[in-house]
């Protein structure tokens, strides 16, 4: 039976948003490639779009946020029309778009969405990916949050969940790009009670694997 896309639910608007964003507008100067800060910015599962408001500071710098959910899709460009042809949202695979996507960008954002791909033992996986989306950054910089639950359940049926910022840490030392952690994000008990973010996880796998 078909996952159900657990932003029907609304999923994806209880994330702190404000960190990241912070963190970007403090490194601004720093980012290579970045003249009259004119940046490409890539949001890899970008859920409802929230971070398309890091336009608001950086008028000059395009926004491309993707997910592999068509009702987060939906809702992101309801929720912010693009009136200057600067933000756009597209529903996809992270997988499949960073292996055969010809952009080139600045910056990567990452809210708790990298982990969902890859166990947190299968380091091939995680090199392999880390593989395709240093060369898909120009020089730029990862800025991603992690995450983690109260629910030790859930942390038994998803070691996903444990051990991410090790593997990122790791895997930096291997590539040219600049990998930022900035604040780890704990999923309440009534949260993983009520499927999420497990039905994330469970979604895309069922995605993959729809005839």
């Amino acid at each position: 039976m078909f996952t159900k896309d657990p932003y029907s639910d609304g999923y994806g608007l209880r994330f702190p948003r404000g960190e990241v964003i912070s963190a970007i507008l403090g490194d601004i100067n720093l980012i290579p490639n970045g003249s009259n800060n004119r940046f490409q910015i890539l949001d890899v599962g970008c859920g409802l779009g929230s971070f398309s408001r890091i336009l608001e500071c950086l008028p000059n710098s395009t926004y491309l946020g993707i997910d592999l959910s068509g009702q987060a899709i939906k809702k992101a460009i309801q929720r912010f029309p693009d009136t200057k042809n600067t933000c756009n949202f597209l529903q996809i695979d992270t997988l499949d778009f960073i292996k055969n996507s010809d952009l080139k960008v600045d910056i990567v954002i990452d809210s708790a969405s990298l982990q969902h791909h890859f166990t947190g033992d299968d380091q091939a996986g995680w090199e392999t990916f880390m593989f395709h989306l240093s060369h898909f950054l120009q020089t730029g910089v990862i800025y991603t949050q992690w995450a983690s639950s109260e629910n030790s359940e859930m942390r038994e049926r998803f070691p996903r969940f444990t051990g991410f910022e090790q593997i990122l840490s790791t895997l930096e030392d291997f590539f040219v790009v600049e990998i930022k952690m900035i604040k780890e994000v704990k999923f309440p008990s009534h949260i993983a009670a009520n499927g999420n973010p497990v039905s994330v996880i469970e979604y895309i796998a069922a995605v993959r694997n729809k005839d």
